[in-house]
């Protein structure tokens, strides 16, 4: 605590800053586990090119020794995808509206086919959109 001399005012600063409940409006920060498979993919991709994504089982293992066998279910949940397809169908794509159609078939097809919670189809798809480095 400080005080202004001659005003008679005095100035206290916070120990802690307490945010009052209102949630960011640009959304959520992601988890550490979407972040890091995020990376691990690219990282793939980068070193690799984009011919690893024709041998799943490759993938497969340079995302588990890259995450140290953490994040299996975000692991898992993108090899379903990439067995699927779903990457090439991605790839096939061009801007415009053609990509809310096509995400949300591919998005209705993790879920119908494979048991897949909402958000993890959705980040799923993101994923894959943003590994590839495309632009919608």
């Amino acid at each position: 605590m400080r005080a202004n001399h001659g005003s008679g005012i005095t100035n206290k600063r916070p120990n802690r800053i307490v945010v009052q409940g209102k949630k960011p409006e640009y959304g959520a920060i992601p988890k550490e586990c979407e972040l890091h498979t995020l990376a691990s993919l690219c990282a793939i991709i980068n070193m690799h090119g984009s011919s690893i994504l024709d041998e799943p089982d490759k993938v497969a293992a340079l995302l588990n020794e890259l995450s140290l066998g953490d994040y299996e279910r975000e692991r898992n949940a993108l090899l379903i995808a990439l067995k699927d397809n779903i990457p090439k169908e991605l790839s096939k794509l061009q801007k415009g509206f053609s990509w809310m159609s096509t995400s949300s078939r591919l998005k209705k097809q993790l879920k119908e086919k494979h048991g897949m919670p909402d958000e993890l189809a959705d980040w799923v798809i993101e994923t894959w959109v943003k590994a590839l480095e495309m632009e919608l």
